[in-house]
C-alpha cells in the first residue's frame, strides 16, 4: 500500500533532489534527478519556457524539459501566448502561482476560457508557472502541469517553487553552455580580466583603480572593452557571461 508524503518527505526530498541536480552535467541528468521528485508532487510535465525578450517583446517558446509535444504544437499553432490568462500573471507579477488560482482570482473570457477549456481535453488540468527574471530584463518561467497536483497543499507549493526555480537555473546554466560550445572563443586580456574579477567581488570602478593603480576612467575602458568583446551591456551581465564561457570563476 502507498502511503502520501508527509511534510517532511516533501522537503527533504525536495532538498535531496536539488542537491543532485547542482551537479547534473546533462539535460537527461537534471530531468532523472528533479523529474522524479516533481512527479511525486503530483505533475508529469515540466518545462522551461521563454515568455519575454530582453526588450520586453513575446518570445513564447519552450527551451528545454520533458513538454507535452501534442498541447505545445496546438497552443502555438493558435496563438494562445497571445491570450493565456496564467502569462499575462506572471508577466505582471513575480510570485508563482497555479492555474487555478487565476480561475479563482476572476472569470476568464472567451478566449482565455478556450485554453484553459483546451488544455483539460488534453489531460492537462491543473499547472504551476513559477517566473525567473533574468538580468537582461527578459523573463522566463518554468511550468509544472499534472492532474493530480494539490494547489491547496501549502508544502507542495513551497516544494514545487523551490524545485521550479533550481530546474530553471540549472536548465538556463546547461542550455547556455551548450550555446557556447558552438560559439568562437572570446579572448580577455589581463587588464580585463582582473578588472572583472573586482567587479565579481563588489568594487566600483575607483576602488578597482585604486586597487590596479589606475584611473577609475581606465578601469571604465577596460570594463567597456570586455563587455563589447563578451556581448553584454553592463559589468554584472559580463561578469556572468565570462563565467559561463569559462573563462573566470565565480
Amino acid at each position: 500500500m502507498t502511503h502520501p508524503l508527509t511534510n517532511s518527505d516533501v522537503a527533504r526530498r525536495a532538498f535531496d533532489a536539488i542537491a543532485q541536480a547542482q551537479r547534473a552535467d546533462s539535460f537527461v541528468e537534471l530531468n532523472h534527478v528533479l523529474g522524479k521528485r516533481i512527479s511525486e508532487l503530483g505533475f508529469d510535465t515540466y518545462v522551461g519556457v521563454n515568455v519575454l525578450d530582453p526588450g520586453g517583446r513575446a518570445n513564447h517558446q519552450v527551451i528545454f524539459g520533458a513538454t507535452h509535444d501534442a498541447w505545445e504544437a496546438h497552443y502555438a499553432a493558435n496563438n494562445y501566448s497571445a491570450h493565456d490568462a496564467v502569462l499575462r500573471e506572471i508577466i505582471s507579477g513575480l510570485d508563482p502561482l497555479f492555474w487555478s488560482d487565476v480561475t479563482s482570482k476572476r472569470p476568464l473570457d472567451i478566449d482565455e476560457l478556450r485554453i484553459y477549456n483546451e488544455a483539460a481535453e488534453h489531460g492537462l488540468h491543473e499547472g504551476f508557472m513559477t517566473p525567473i527574471h533574468g538580468l537582461d530584463g527578459s523573463l522566463s518561467a518554468v511550468l509544472l502541469i499534472g492532474e493530480h497536483a494539490d494547489s491547496h497543499d501549502p508544502d507542495i507549493r513551497a516544494a514545487a517553487h523551490l524545485m521550479s526555480l533550481y530546474y530553471g537555473s540549472i536548465g538556463t546554466r546547461l542550455r547556455r553552455r551548450d550555446e557556447l560550445r558552438t560559439l568562437t572563443p572570446v579572448k580577455l586580456t589581463p587588464r580585463q580580466l582582473e578588472c572583472l574579477k573586482w567587479v565579481r567581488h563588489g568594487k566600483s570602478s575607483t576602488d578597482i583603480g585604486d586597487l590596479m593603480g589606475l584611473s577609475s576612467r581606465t578601469v571604465e575602458h577596460y570594463l567597456a572593452d570586455a563587455c563589447n568583446r563578451l556581448g553584454v551591456r553592463t559589468r554584472a551581465q559580463a561578469v556572468v557571461e565570462a563565467s559561463l564561457r569559462g573563462i573566470i570563476t565565480l
